[in-house]
């Protein structure tokens, strides 16, 4: 560590010291058990307690993590994502993880805190030469010593509903450190987050207007508390399809590829790109997403109950035979108790406006409401990709 400081003009052990103090983690009894409880307390608000998981999935990934360490690579739509990974670890009796968040979280009381649940907090600008060297090497240590990191592979929230492109910043470090011997083999564990229905759609609406992005802090953090019990938003499915191992990707450690940057990077697009598309192949369509959609193709015009339920049980009918997972919610809009069911939840504007006072209801979304529609309409896009890219070509 310290020859390599050498090779950076102006660096001292004193700034790489700082630099540590600022990353530095661990793990404290009260806070390990408090975080998982607080976030478990913060969603309970709004969801139901019980998160969705798939058994054999994570029986699976628990076998994975006994043999290799591994970096959760996380789906990223809301601020209950970093809280919602520690409480799965924690619910299925797996190891705790290490994860990153911006600096722009340590703020008040909640900087200590987090930091000693295994939190670590980095820059948002990684322009410094002296800090990107001390951050590869802290997560060469980190991955030397066999445990487990996390963080949103998207790198920042999806705002628009869609998967963003992965971000290979920290990927390219802990690639780095696998490269260079520190372990023989690290997985990346693909985690799907995913919700029936999310308060910060309004949010994503307002910057999608222009709105400007309102600083974290501890009123912040009051106020999103507080609206996370405003209504019932459903459940939430956390989802952990088979790992992808950087052995196979990137060949032995100091292997020819360590060598090559082009073919280095290549590589690791590729590895991302694999575990954002894992994510996306387990991620249940829900509901929220096919009522959404539904109706912003009528663009305005409203539909009554039975045209709803006539009309979803194609898509329902294409979903089923391209095996694609889907909610419970999902599956009772087979039904027109469950369409009536995913209406009302939806209704009073979020995003779904019932007009009532003639022969029957009918259904709609608000010109005011489509963005927040075509939020959770955009989660559901992957899974009609490839036969809408087949029909376009045909025409």
């Amino acid at each position: 560590f310290r020859e390599g400081l050498k090779e950076i003009p102006g660096a001292t052990v004193d700034k790489a010291g700082e630099m540590l103090d600022e990353l530095a983690t661990g793990w404290s009894r009260f806070s390990v058990d408090l975080i998982p409880s607080m976030g478990r307390a913060i969603f309970s608000r709004g969801f139901d307690p019980k998160i969705d998981y798939d058994r054999d999935e994570v029986e699976s990934m628990r076998h994975a993590l006994e043999a290799h360490p591994a970096v959760l690579l996380f789906s990223h739509r809301s601020y209950l994502d970093g809280a919602i990974v520690p409480v799965a670890m924690q619910e299925n009796r797996l190891p705790p993880v290490h994860t990153f968040a911006g600096i722009n979280l340590s703020f008040g009381f909640m900087g200590p805190l987090m930091r000693h649940s295994g939190v670590i907090f980095i820059r948002r600008k990684l322009d410094d030469p002296l800090y990107k060297y001390v951050l590869r090497q802290f997560i060469g240590y980190v991955v030397e010593k066999r445990f487990n990191l996390s963080w949103s592979i998207e790198g920042t929230r999806s705002r628009t509903g869609k998967m963003l492109p992965p971000k290979l910043g920290l990927l390219a470090y802990v690639a780095d450190a696998y490269l260079d011997g520190r372990t023989d083999d690290l997985l990346l564990q693909p985690v799907s987050i995913s919700f029936d229905q999310l308060h910060e759609t309004a949010e994503y609406a307002a910057y999608a207007r222009g709105g400007e992005k309102t600083p974290e802090g501890l009123s912040w953090l009051y106020n999103f508390i507080k609206a996370q019990g405003e209504r019932n938003y459903g459940k939430i499915y956390v989802r952990f399809p088979v790992a992808v191992s950087m052995r196979e990707y990137l060949g032995e450690p100091g292997g020819p590829i360590s060598q090559d940057q082009s073919a280095k990077r290549l590589a690791l697009q590729k590895m991302a790109f694999e575990v954002a598309w894992r994510i996306l192949r387990v991620t249940p369509v829900n509901a929220t997403a096919l009522v959404s959609a539904l109706l912003l193709t009528t663009r305005g015009v409203a539909l009554t109950l039975d045209q709803l339920h006539h009309t979803l049980q194609d898509s329902l009918d294409y979903l089923q035979r391209t095996q694609t997972p889907m909610t419970n919610s999902a599956m009772r809009l087979r039904t027109a108790e469950g369409v009536r069911a995913a209406l009302d939840a939806l209704s009073n504007g979020h995003p779904i406006t019932c007009v009532e006072g003639g022969r029957e209801p009918v259904w709609r979304i608000a010109p005011e409401n489509e963005h927040e529609a075509a939020f959770y309409r955009n989660t559901l896009i992957a899974a009609f990709l490839e036969t809408s890219i087949v029909e376009l070509a045909l025409a």
